[in-house]
């Protein structure tokens, strides 16, 4: 199923927004359609692979596997697959312990945040837990991050992750390249765009 935020068009074959009306014309300019068909191509992937992350086998994607189904996105997916795998491998997730250790925290620090939607997880269904490593990286300040989170705390976890790691028009790059330079207010502009219409948080949620 696809993210609710979009939807398929049937004259043109691509994904357009769904749901408008929380957001002002200058915010939907921001946002094209075909980044936030990306995005939902993205959240799947990061889903399946996720849902497989148990497994000791490599993750099958297929053209089958879509339920939107044609081979342009098929494709789009297996990329997006294939780099979520990367940063599981490249360790830019890390598990609890290693996100403590790495940003100096106790994990009553990690529980609150996490109460307080300042820190997001992405959550298997071995109830194997991933932070994003990018907390930790000393050219960021751990504060701007927070305060993007926090923005993004009502949308799933998945599309939180997807928002930082994909280039949007307004931006010119990604999240966190943009909080690399210092761009916050810009990066808060597009993360309150895309949090108007990305899906909400199901509490509770294996993924």
């Amino acid at each position: 199923m696809l993210p609710r935020y979009c939807r398929r068009s049937k004259c043109d074959n691509i994904y357009t927004l769904n749901q408008t009306a929380g957001l002002t014309g200058r915010e939907r300019d921001m946002l094209t359609d075909e980044e936030i068909a990306r995005a939902a191509m993205e959240d799947l992937a990061v889903e399946r692979v996720l849902a497989q992350t148990h497994l000791a086998r490599p993750v099958a994607i297929t053209p089958e596997s879509i339920e939107a189904g044609d081979a342009s996105l098929a494709d789009t997916y297996r990329e997006a697959s294939a780099r979520f795998q990367r940063r599981l491998e490249s360790k830019e997730l890390l598990t609890a312990d290693e996100f403590c250790h790495a940003v100096g925290v106790d994990v009553d620090w990690l529980n609150g945040a996490l109460h307080h939607g300042r820190v997001f997880a992405l959550m298997a269904p071995n109830g194997e837990s991933y932070y994003p490593a990018f907390y930790a990286e000393p050219g960021l300040d751990r504060a701007d991050i927070e305060r993007v989170v926090n923005v993004l705390s009502e949308i799933g976890p998945v599309s939180q992750f997807t928002f930082f790691y994909q280039a949007w028009t307004p931006l010119g790059t990604t999240p966190v390249d943009a909080l690399r330079a210092g761009r916050v207010g810009e990066v808060m502009r597009t993360a309150i765009g895309f949090a108007e219409d990305a899906p909400r948080k199901v509490n509770s949620r294996h993924i």
